[in-house]
């Protein structure tokens, strides 16, 4: 089976460091799924490798692979379609058989579609992309919520968007496939390293206009993930990557209240102590709970 790559775009038009460099978890946690199923899968991140164009294109002519994700929303990285769009076109020209799209694309963004339309792309996947990448990768399968694709007979079909993220299919992020000692992440941010992040939740009900992750994932995709599971990931960290300290990334961690006490009380029973970071509403929060 030819296996699949993952590429970050690089932040800036003209090259150059990234700092803070934030671990890139949205990627990593596509890479992941497909790793889960048993193909081989590349990840790189322009941002912090400081590839060019032509680089990448020659990994991928080496690589050959089934098909190639850019994934030009990262956290803490907002980039426009445009430029990802552009890249792909002059990968295309060396590798006219491989299959090229974006994945959690914006969910109100008609350019991402039109890219498809137009033959620039032949895939995009709006919002939350695991449970795409899972039939893409397990069932060898053009499908999935959130797809935009190119069918052979040249008919555009669109699937529809993401509702709920299924924790099921969602495994720790593959952090293995990354160079980790090239990320920085912001220094308030933690105490103690080696430091990851971690979700709790996927997206926020309350949907402030200031928030960028309103564009990529709607109010109703709210969704609390099983407290076994976050206790799951942050062992597997600490025995794997050494980790002493994670950022909790939701957008608005604690949403729900017995969610948030039911997780300190599982951190609590941690054999390795562990440190921890979080954002949230001041209004979420009381004497009691911090």
């Amino acid at each position: 089976m030819k296996p699949v790559v993952f590429i970050i775009p690089p932040h800036l038009q003209q090259r150059g460091r990234l700092i803070p460099s934030h671990h890139p978890i949205v990627t990593a946690t596509l890479a992941a799924v497909s790793k889960r199923a048993g193909v081989r899968t590349f990840v790189i991140d322009m941002g912090v490798t400081n590839r060019s164009v032509e680089q990448v294109r020659k990994d991928l002519v080496r690589l050959s692979p089934r098909w190639v994700g850019v994934v030009p929303f990262e956290y803490r990285r907002e980039m426009p379609i445009t430029p990802s769009v552009d890249m792909i076109r002059m990968w295309k020209r060396s590798l006219p058989d491989v299959q090229f799209g974006l994945f959690n694309c914006p969910l109100h963004s008609t350019e991402c579609a039109d890219a498809v339309q137009n033959g620039l792309l032949d895939f995009v996947v709006y919002g939350d992309s695991e449970a795409c990448v899972h039939q893409l990768t397990s069932h060898q399968e053009w499908s999935g919520p959130g797809l935009v694709h190119m069918t052979e007979d040249n008919v555009v079909h669109r699937h529809p968007p993401i509702q709920q993220v299924d924790w099921s299919i969602v495994p720790p992020p593959a952090w293995e496939l990354f160079d980790l000692h090239r990320y920085v992440p912001s220094a308030h941010r933690y105490r103690t390293a080696p430091v990851l992040p971690i979700f709790a939740s996927r997206s926020c009900p309350f949907g402030c206009d200031f928030c960028p992750h309103m564009l990529y994932h709607s109010s109703d995709t709210h969704s609390m993930r099983p407290i076994e599971d976050i206790v799951a990931e942050i062992v597997h960290l600490q025995q794997h990557f050494g980790v002493q300290s994670v950022e909790f990334y939701d957008p608005t961690f604690g949403v729900r209240r017995n969610h948030v006490e039911d997780l300190c009380d599982a951190m609590l029973e941690l054999q390795v102590p562990l440190e921890w970071t979080c954002f949230s509403r001041t209004d979420l929060w009381d004497r009691e709970l911090l």
